[in-house]
Parts: structure tokens; C-alpha cells; sequence
């Protein structure tokens, strides 16, 4: 009776070891990228924001609209990268999973938005 007992256990205790080590690992993921507008004419000074729905890493660009940004999260956390700049708009979403970040630069276009 207690050697079953404290076989349930072990095996109770392993999979709450692996559960956690699932559910609370974390990683880091670099995305290189630039940001420009219509023309290829770079943007700089954009913010640049990365990351999961809780935590955001925020970088500026550079002069040449180029930026380098780490996040980090969970492993299958959906990740989103995303530009604003007054004056601008960003035309589409930028998102992926943690596990498949784009290992090549990211170019993102933005649009000039028109205020009256």
C-alpha cells in the first residue's frame, strides 16, 4: 500500500516538474528590422515596441530606419511587433509565435496619415 502510494507520488511529482518547466520557461527572441515609408525613404526615430500581451520591449530607429529589438516570453507566446510615429500608420500586423521568429531583417512600410 505505501509503495504504491509513493509510487503515485513520484509519478504525481514529475509531472508537475515538467507541467512547470512547459508553462513557466522563458525565452528570448531578437528581430532585426527596418522601418521605412513610401519610396523605401527610411523612418527614423519610430518606436518600436516586441513582445507578448504582458511584457514590451520598446526601442527607437535609427537614422537609417533600422532597428534591433529583444523580447523575452514564453515559448509558444503569440509575439507582436509593432511601429508608430505621429504623422504615420502601420498597414498591417506583425505576428508570430515565439518558436518561429523570422531569422531574416523585417521590413515594415509605413503610411503617411493625412490629419485635418
Amino acid at each position: 500500500m505505501m509503495k504504491q502510494f509513493l509510487r503515485h507520488f513520484l509519478i504525481f511529482a514529475i509531472g508537475c516538474l515538467f507541467l512547470s518547466s512547459c508553462l513557466f520557461q522563458t525565452s528570448s527572441t531578437t528581430v532585426k528590422g527596418r522601418v521605412t515609408e513610401y519610396g523605401k525613404k527610411p523612418v527614423a526615430d519610430a518606436e518600436v515596441s516586441f513582445g507578448g500581451a504582458l511584457n514590451e520591449t520598446v526601442v527607437k530607429t535609427q537614422a537609417d530606419g533600422t532597428f534591433t529589438i529583444t523580447a523575452r516570453h514564453r515559448p509558444t507566446q503569440m509575439l507582436r511587433l509593432e511601429v508608430k510615429k505621429k504623422g504615420f500608420a502601420m498597414d498591417e500586423k506583425v505576428e508570430f509565435p515565439g518558436f518561429a521568429a523570422p531569422s531574416e531583417p523585417i521590413e515594415i512600410e509605413l503610411m503617411q496619415t493625412v490629419s485635418y
